[in-house]
């Protein structure tokens, strides 16, 4: 019983501490060209944003397509 609790506790512990895997810059790209409209400064300046930040990326990911060009703006400061 010890023995298993022990091992238990060794994974949740692994989990806290791991990093979570941040995106490829291959699908971070991928991700903000489909968003017409930006010139290549606006998605050179979004591609470092997305990814340095994993919730942002997540956050971007999931928005509709309607309000992606809007958020990014908004990040931009554009």
């Amino acid at each position: 019983m010890y023995n298993v609790l022990g091992r238990m506790a060794d994974s949740l512990d692994r989990f806290l501490n791991s990093e979570p895997s941040k995106p490829t810059t291959q699908t971070v790209l991928d991700e903000v060209s489909k968003v017409t409209g930006l010139d290549e400064t606006q998605v050179l300046k979004s591609v470092d944003l997305l990814m340095h930040d994993q919730r942002k990326f997540d956050t971007f990911s999931g928005l509709p397509a309607k309000l992606k060009k809007p958020w990014i703006l908004m990040h931009l400061g554009c």
